[in-house]
């Protein structure tokens, strides 16, 4: 009698319904925005929404408690992305400008994870004060809403010129935030629980996103994670975090990597 191989109707799906493997030309890079690596890996190309509108770019970052002052925490926000404070003006309707630049920096203004950098700079103008954005000289400033001129008052606006322009409160943040040294942040043991992210966001980096960040502590630390995945930390581990570094990954590749390991990551955890 002969003998019958049944084939599981899940395995015939796969074999009817997969499409053909091969390469692909430039029609379906342009269509598909990938493209094969090998038989099975497809790499995705082109560019990140950020790289298209650095305005979109996802924070995760604290201010640092050297920086003090609303137009301070502008610059320090702008800088990784090539955007300056437009803080000169000779328009004397323009000199409220200065009143918000001068305004102390609200605790909760501190912490932004995660927000786009345009929504960051919204939040710090607040309720009184549009973002105006120069996309060809990439400069911010900020504009007072309509109906609210009366309260501030003209001594008010000369003072807080004075106070910015004079360098009371105008300094760079390069200068504000002095370069860190060779000191190493020591963490652990590590608890169940515990995420990079929320670890590193002690470590008030100055000039380094909260994706460079999260990078630098997995490089440093390969044995404190498991399967090579910034999103495995090992319980009991300790990590030992350089405050500073000479080569780091631009924001754009910080920001690839960790999506990838969270991808993967997801990948391993889901079903």
């Amino acid at each position: 009698m002969p003998v019958v191989n049944v084939i599981p109707a899940s395995v015939l799906s796969l074999i009817f319904l997969a499409p053909p493997l091969q390469a692909m030309d430039a029609t379906d890079v342009a269509l598909h925005g990938k493209v094969k690596e090998s038989r099975y890996v497809a790499q995705w190309i082109g560019p990140t929404e950020s790289q298209l509108d650095v305005m979109e770019s996802v924070l995760r970052l604290i201010v640092p408690e050297q920086v003090t002052t609303v137009g301070s925490a502008i610059q320090y926000l702008l800088k990784p992305y090539g955007y300056q404070l437009d803080d000169k003006t000779d328009d004397e309707e323009s000199l409220d400008f200065y009143v918000l630049l001068t305004r102390p920096l609200p605790e909760p203004h501190r912490t932004f994870d995660p927000i786009s950098l345009y929504d960051a700079l919204e939040v710090l103008g607040g309720d009184s004060y549009e973002v105006v954005i120069n996309p060809v000289l990439r400069t911010v400033r900020y504009r007072l809403k309509p109906g609210l001129q009366d309260y501030v008052s003209e001594e008010n606006l000369n003072d807080a010129r004075a106070a910015w322009v004079e360098g009371a409160q105008a300094t760079s943040v390069g200068k504000l935030i002095e370069p860190l040294s060779n000191k190493v942040l020591v963490y652990g043991p590590i608890k169940s629980g515990d995420t990079l992210s929320d670890i590193v966001l002690q470590l008030g980096m100055t000039d380094f996103t909260m994706d460079q960040q999260l990078v630098q502590a997995f490089r440093a630390n390969p044995n404190a994670f498991a399967n090579e995945n910034m999103n495995h930390l090992v319980i009991g581990a300790y990590l030992n975090i350089p405050l500073s570094n000479d080569k780091p990954l631009s924001p754009v590749e910080a920001s690839r990597l960790v999506d990838e390991h969270y991808r993967l990551w997801l990948e391993q955890v889901q079903p």
